[in-house]
């Protein structure tokens, strides 16, 4: 799971004509297209400007997909899955 966010300022990289959330957002993007690349699971989550929101909305969709998963007896691993959320 690659979890990305919006920096609160954007600084310049002194005699870079890019700044720092510009390189720090291609970063991730190399990441993401190297995993894929290597046919590697992976998941982007984008938590935008506000992470405290963000991060709150990624615990709703997890909950909701806990739920989900138990409600439908697809659940394999889903033990696993509450108890790294209560971690975060």
């Amino acid at each position: 799971i690659q979890i990305t966010g919006e920096d609160a300022e954007d600084l310049a990289i002194p005699g870079e004509p890019y700044t720092f959330s510009v390189l720090k957002q291609a970063q991730a993007v190399g990441d993401l297209e190297s995993l894929q690349s290597k046919k590697r699971r992976v998941v982007r989550v984008h938590l935008g400007g506000d992470v405290r929101s963000g991060l709150d909305r990624l615990s709703k969709l997890v909950d909701a997909a806990l739920e989900q998963t138990q409600m439908t007896g697809t659940g394999r691993g889903v033990k696993k899955a509450e108890s790294l959320k209560s971690k975060v």
